[in-house]
């Protein structure tokens, strides 16, 4: 009986062997990394960060850079969400299970199929931003900062937290700032500097004193050429911090609180 049973274990070793070899070129999701991006086509190529293992030795080899790979942010028929990506940057990449060819060039919502039969090909490899490994976590200034929601870059910060603040600044500070109320803030700050002015123009042209005689003393010449300098150091506040739309130093956006 024992002798009859090392074919059916050899058969059974070889379909096994077979069936692994063939599941080698089944490839699903693997991370990669960026080696090119195109931002106005959304494709990169994209270099494969882990080896391929050789059955022979244990060895790996480094598969060969995926050329134009699309890469895909969230978005909707609306709305999308993009950033930068640069060499280095982790991605994720998929190999979807049939060709993408004809469903790329038709745009169609539903695609016929490929002429030639591809599954799980690295020609139809899709890459989605942000796979990292774990030595790498998204840093955090606050713990309120891992319950809520951040939007960050190198040099700025966003947080909507989860103690309900909003906080802006740069990236690694935890300077919180008050959201500012847009279109109110200018319109407040314009009515400010027309104020100011016109006190100004008021003490300049006087009379705006009384003298030892009782009677309104005109302005002093000093004193009115400083107050010209100051109107004209208003204007050019007003110019470019609150009316030029590429300098404002407040967003044109109102926001407003209600209660709860």
């Amino acid at each position: 009986m024992a002798g009859n049973t090392t074919p059916v274990t050899n058969l059974a070793q070889t379909i096994e062997n077979t069936i692994l070899r063939k599941l080698g070129d089944v490839h699903t999701s693997i991370p990669g990394n960026v080696a090119r991006y195109d931002p106005v086509k959304q494709v990169a190529d994209i270099e494969i960060a882990v080896k391929r293992k050789v059955a022979s030795d244990g060895s790996g080899i480094t598969i060969p850079i995926i050329k134009n790979v699309p890469v895909r942010f969230p978005r909707s028929g609306k709305y999308s969400i993009h950033f930068p990506l640069e060499k280095g940057d982790r991605v994720h990449v998929l190999f979807c299970e049939r060709s993408l060819d004809n469903w790329k060039k038709s745009g169609m919502r539903v695609s016929e199929p490929a002429d030639v039969p591809r599954f799980f090909d690295y020609s139809d490899a899709v890459a989605v931003p942000g796979m990292y490994p774990d030595s790498e976590p998204i840093a955090f200034d606050d713990v309120t900062e891992q319950d809520g929601m951040t939007l960050q870059s190198e040099t700025m910060k966003i947080s909507l937290t989860s103690d309900g603040k909003v906080v802006i600044g740069k990236s690694g500070s935890t300077q919180e700032e008050p959201l500012v109320l847009g279109n109110v803030m200018i319109s407040a700050l314009t009515d400010i500097v027309a104020q100011v002015k016109q006190i100004a123009t008021d003490i300049k042209t006087g009379p705006v004193g009384i003298g030892n005689a009782g009677s309104p003393t005109p302005t002093h010449p000093a004193l009115i050429v400083k107050l010209a300098a100051i109107e004209a150091a208003l204007d050019t506040i007003k110019s470019t911090y609150i009316d030029a739309a590429s300098t404002n130093i407040i967003s044109q956006i109102s926001f407003t609180e209600t209660a709860a």
